[in-house]
């Protein structure tokens, strides 16, 4: 499907994205903040993450695969890494991690996207 609508300048796009990244770590504070240990490890159904389990997988994507296919788009590269994130919370005991533990280097990285000195161009 082709975008109808007047065309964007990039740096307008780049300046929305920034401040809804901006929002994002307080969004997510917010729907976790009143979680009980039941609850932050609560599977809803076994084919469900629970909310920590989504939790390090935001911090997985974020971590490991956003920033290197960024770079590959920049670098004109034509195929991505493939990932496995089922593979990953299993591996790395995802449903078991601490907060702390689950949001630590993506609020770093989330910090620097949204940075005044941070150019995606």
């Amino acid at each position: 499907m082709i975008a109808s609508g007047p065309m964007r300048e990039p740096c307008d796009v780049l300046s929305s994205v920034r401040r809804e990244l901006a929002r994002f770590p307080a969004v997510l504070e917010a729907l976790l903040k009143d979680l009980d240990a039941a609850t932050w490890r609560a599977r809803p159904t076994p084919a469900e993450w629970a909310p920590v389990e989504i939790v390090c997988h935001l911090r997985d994507e974020e971590v490991e695969d956003f920033g290197a296919r960024i770079k590959i788009v920049l670098e004109g590269g034509a195929a991505f890494s493939p990932i496995d994130p089922e593979r990953w919370a299993a591996e790395r005991r995802n449903a078991r991690a601490p907060l702390g533990d689950a949001l630590g280097p993506a609020e770093v990285t989330w910090a620097e996207i949204i940075g005044p000195s941070r150019m995606i161009v």
